[in-house]
């Protein structure tokens, strides 16, 4: 049993989880949010919005009971790959939509969410190294795994929560912008 792919199984599906929950808790503002992003997409948008919550719920589960070991990374690789180009599709055509990643909210898609799905992606891409036969890092199924778990799971559940919100917490520490108006001088 390897802590470190222990470690990434976690921060993957912690990620995973928290973006699902944030979609699900005002869903039909996320389908509006993927028609208005996706327009090309046409009456599918909203399909397209309820399949990318079951793909990172599938993915999830894949990460822990699907054998081989290294099939849930790899597919996790695929969805942040595809995320990724979405959040690249955003980023570039300079809208300000919000990436959706964490549901509908108001934070314009960035470089920062760019960089937080390449460290998800390098994430994935090493689990998937540890797993594969001779990696040495499967995960198994037996008693002492939980230990292993036990250890793993509070920094790792850190670090998942904190590559998802990367941006908001990026944004704490940004010097204020002032809306105000500019005085006119004395009346």
């Amino acid at each position: 049993m390897s802590g470190a792919a222990a470690f990434g199984q976690l921060v993957l599906s912690t990620a995973f989880v928290l973006s699902i929950v944030a979609k699900l808790r005002d869903f039909p503002a996320f389908r509006a949010h993927v028609s208005a992003t996706l327009p090309a997409l046409g009456r599918l948008a909203p399909w397209t919005a309820a399949c990318c919550v079951a793909s990172e719920a599938g993915i999830t589960v894949a990460l822990f009971a699907v054998r081989p070991p290294w099939v849930g990374p790899a597919l996790a690789c695929i969805l942040i790959t595809a995320f990724t180009g979405y959040l690249l599709h955003l980023v570039t055509s300079g809208g300000g939509a919000s990436c959706g990643c964490a549901g509908a909210d108001d934070i314009p898609a960035s470089w920062v969410h760019v960089l937080r799905n390449a460290a998800l992606f390098t994430t994935a891409a090493v689990l998937v190294l540890l797993t594969v036969p001779g990696g040495g890092g499967t995960v198994a199924a037996h008693p002492a795994a939980l230990a292993v778990y036990a250890v793993v799971a509070a920094p790792a559940a850190a670090a998942g929560a904190l590559l998802l919100h990367l941006p908001d917490v990026i944004a704490l520490f940004r010097p204020p912008t002032d809306t105000r108006q500019p005085s006119k001088g004395p009346l």
